[in-house]
C-alpha cells in the first residue's frame, strides 16, 4: 500500500484546513501554508511587529486554522491531534514541501493561481511525491499544461467532500496522463487509512457527484415556481419521501449556503456550454434576489427559512418566494406522503409515491424522472459505469438509491413507456438496455451484484468492467471502477510522538 508519511496542504481555507485536519486525524503529520499579509493590522503595529516578523508572515494561516478548530462538528478526533500541523506560508516554507509525501494544492478556485502554484510546486516537490488538486469543478488536465510529464503523471484530481472528517465520498479525477498504479495505491490509501469511499471520476465540470446534485437542486427551484409549490410541501417531498435526508432541498440549500448554490449553478452554466439542459442550472430569479438581500442561509440567520423569538418561544418561518416575506411554517397534508410514510424499502416508497396522482406524487414524478434522465444522459460523459454515479451521490449526498437504482425501483420498461406517453425522450443508455433484453440496470447472479456495462452491452461484475474499459481505452488511467468501500481501520496515534513532527 501507498505510504504517506508526511504531507502538505497549500492553501488554508476551509478545504484545506479540514483537509489536514484529517490528515492529522489518522497520524499524518502535515505543513499548512496560505499567502503572506500586506498590511500590518493595528494590534501588530502596537506591539512594534513589521511585516517581516514571523507571527505577521503565517497570520493568515493561523487565523485560518484557529477558525477550522472552532468548526461545529469539529475537524478533529481528540484536540490533540491539531499538534500534528506545522502552520507556515507559501513565501517563506514553499520549498518545505521536498519532505512531503504528499502535497494538496487546495488555493482558492482561479485556474490562473493553480497553475503558477503548480509550476512552483513541480520545480521543488520531490520526484517520487504525489502531488494532486482540491477543486472542486476547474479542469484538472488545464492545470499541469507545460510541466513536466514525470509531473503530469503524478498528479490528479483529489475532490474531497465537506466537511472532509464526516462525508465519505472521495473523487479521484485522474487526466490521460496520471500513472494507473499511482491512482490505484492512493485510491487504496485513501479507502483504508482516510476511511473514505472512493468514486473515479472523470476531468469533466463539477465531476460526478456534483453534476448530477446540482443538476437535481437547481431542477427543484424550477419545478417549485412551475407547479406553484410552497418551500414547506417541497421539502415535505424531497426527503425521505424520495430517499433523501431530512433537509431535503430548501433546508439543505440553507446548510450549504443560497450564495454558493447560486453561484454553483453559474459557474457550470459557464462551463456547460453544450449541455441540452443548460438552462436548469440558471439560478431561478427569486434565488438572484435572495442573493442580493444576502438572504444565504444559515450564516445569515435566514434563507429559505428563517428563526425568530415569539412569545411562544422560538419559531421558525418559511420564505414565500412570490412576495419574498417569510409567513409561520406549513406542515404539508398530502395523502400519498402519509402513505409512503409507513413504508420502510426506499424503492417500495419512490415507487409508490411517483404512481400517487396528487400534487405530491405528480411532483415527485416530474423531478425524480428528470434527474434519471439527466443521469443516463450524461452517463458516458463523467463516468465509466453506472455504478460510479450511483455510489457517487450515495456517499457525497447521502441519497439511499442512486439515479440507476431508482430506475430499477421504478422499472425501467414501465418508466420508459411512461415517458413516451408524456411525450418525452427516452435516453439512449435505456433504449440499448431494452433493445438488448434486458429490463434492469443491475442484476443478481450467483450470490453477485452485476450491472449492466455500457462496452460490452451486458451484466458484468466490476473486475470484468475494468477489463474491458482498459481494454478499450488502453491511454487512459485504469482504477478499480467506484466500489462501496469501508471506513477501514484507522490506526491508534500518540500525537506527542516526535517521529511524527515536521
Amino acid at each position: 500500500m501507498l505510504t504517506i508519511r508526511k504531507a502538505a496542504v497549500i492553501g488554508a481555507g476551509n478545504m484545506g484546513a479540514q483537509i489536514a485536519a484529517h490528515l492529522a486525524n489518522v497520524g499524518i503529520p502535515s505543513l499548512l501554508m496560505d499567502i503572506v499579509p500586506t498590511e500590518l493590522l493595528p494590534e501588530e503595529q502596537k506591539r512594534g511587529l513589521t511585516l517581516q516578523s514571523p507571527e505577521v508572515r503565517n497570520r493568515v494561516t493561523k487565523t485560518l486554522f484557529e477558525r477550522a478548530k472552532k468548526l461545529s462538528p469539529g475537524p478533529f478526533f481528540v484536540p490533540e491531534a491539531a499538534s500534528l500541523i506545522r502552520i507556515g506560508n507559501v513565501e517563506d516554507n514553499l520549498a518545505d514541501i521536498k519532505d512531503a509525501d504528499w502535497v494538496v494544492e487546495a488555493v482558492l478556485e482561479r485556474m490562473d493561481l493553480k497553475t503558477a502554484l503548480h509550476a512552483k510546486i513541480a520545480k521543488l516537490a520531490r520526484p517520487d511525491a504525489l502531488v494532486t488538486t482540491n477543486t472542486s469543478g476547474l479542469s484538472i488536465a488545464g492545470m499541469t499544461q507545460g510541466l513536466p510529464r514525470e509531473y503530469r503523471s503524478r498528479f490528479f484530481g483529489t475532490h474531497f467532500f465537506n466537511p472532509p472528517r464526516y462525508m465519505r465520498l472521495l473523487e479521484l479525477i485522474p487526466t490521460n496522463e496520471t500513472d494507473p498504479a499511482l491512482l490505484k495505491a492512493f485510491g487504496d490509501f485513501a479507502e483504508s487509512v482516510l476511511g473514505k469511499g472512493i468514486v473515479q471520476a472523470k476531468d469533466t465540470p463539477g465531476f460526478v457527484a456534483n453534476r448530477i446534485g446540482c443538476f437535481d437542486m437547481q431542477q427543484v427551484l424550477w419545478l417549485t415556481v412551475q407547479e406553484g409549490m410552497t418551500i414547506d410541501e417541497v421539502d415535505a417531498i424531497t426527503g425521505p419521501a424520495i430517499g433523501r435526508p431530512k433537509s431535503a432541498t430548501y433546508r439543505l440549500g440553507d446548510i450549504v449556503g443560497v450564495d454558493l448554490m447560486a453561484q454553483m449553478g453559474k459557474n457550470l452554466t459557464g462551463l456547460l456550454k453544450s449541455d441540452p439542459q443548460l438552462a436548469v442550472f440558471r439560478p431561478t430569479e427569486f434565488i438572484d434576489e435572495m442573493v442580493k438581500r444576502g438572504w444565504w442561509g444559515e450564516k445569515k440567520g435566514q434563507g429559505f427559512y428563517k428563526r425568530v423569538k415569539t412569545e411562544k418561544g422560538r419559531e421558525i418561518l418559511t420564505l414565500d418566494y412570490k412576495t419574498m416575506e417569510y409567513r409561520p411554517r406549513q406542515r404539508a397534508q398530502f395523502a400519498s406522503l402519509e402513505a409512503v410514510a409507513r413504508i420502510a424499502d426506499p424503492g417500495e416508497r419512490i415507487r409508490t409515491l411517483c404512481a400517487a396522482s396528487d400534487k405530491a406524487g405528480v411532483f415527485a414524478w416530474k423531478h425524480l424522472s428528470a434527474v434519471l434522465c439527466y443521469a443516463a444522459d450524461r452517463l458516458t460523459e463523467i463516468a465509466d459505469d453506472v455504478v460510479t454515479i450511483d455510489n457517487a451521490m450515495k456517499l457525497g449526498y447521502n441519497w439511499e438509491l442512486g439515479p440507476f437504482e431508482i430506475w430499477d425501483a421504478l422499472g425501467v420498461r414501465d418508466t420508459a413507456e411512461r415517458l413516451k406517453k408524456e411525450g418525452r425522450e427516452v435516453p439512449k443508455l435505456v433504449q440499448d438496455l431494452l433493445t438488448a433484453g434486458n429490463t434492469s440496470f443491475y442484476a443478481q447472479r450467483n450470490g453477485q451484484r452485476l450491472f449492466f456495462d455500457l462496452k460490452g452491452r451486458n451484466y458484468a461484475t466490476q473486475a470484468e468492467s475494468l477489463a474491458q474499459s482498459q481494454q478499450s481505452h488502453p491511454q487512459q488511467p485504469g482504477g478499480e471502477p467506484a466500489r462501496p468501500g469501508g471506513w477501514g481501520r484507522v490506526p491508534r496515534v500518540s500525537y506527542q510522538d516526535e517521529r511524527h513532527r515536521w
